[in-house]
């Protein structure tokens, strides 16, 4: 598991663990930069593939693990295993953000955290959250 996230109040908090694996090393490790992509099919093609500036670009040992897969969701219940941590992320943070703006509308606040490899985890969930439109631009 790379992480968890949790509901405080009005207050959902997604925190990425650090570098803690030889898989985690590995990642840190894989320096070269691809673009930015949710889909690990399209990830394959994209590795090799020479990158314009007109792209958004990252990290691909820190996209490969944000796409990782796992068992375990990140409120720490199972997940199928053919589901992208991403989407856990994605779907965990979409569900409580959407309950909390029912009970009180325009209170939400979300925080993203991680340290080492969970801080570049959490830059790529940032961006997705808000590439896919589960949380809005502050």
């Amino acid at each position: 598991m790379h992480g968890f996230n949790l509901q405080d109040g009005c207050t959902v908090v997604v925190a990425f663990r650090g570098t803690d694996s030889f898989e985690d090393v590995i990642a840190d490790a894989t320096l070269g930069k691809t673009r930015w992509t949710t889909s690990s099919e399209t990830l394959e093609r994209a590795k090799w593939t020479l990158i314009s500036r007109k792209h958004t670009q990252v990290h691909m040992g820190f996209l490969t693990q944000y796409l990782g897969k796992g068992n375990t969701a990140p409120d720490g219940k199972s997940a199928p295993l053919d589901e992208q941590l991403n989407e856990r992320v994605l779907r965990a943070v979409r569900a409580q953000l959407d309950e909390i703006r029912l009970e009180t509308p325009g209170r939400e606040e979300l925080l993203v955290c991680g340290h080492s490899l969970g801080g570049a985890l959490a830059t790529c969930c940032v961006f997705d959250l808000f590439q896919q439109g589960v949380a809005p631009l502050p």
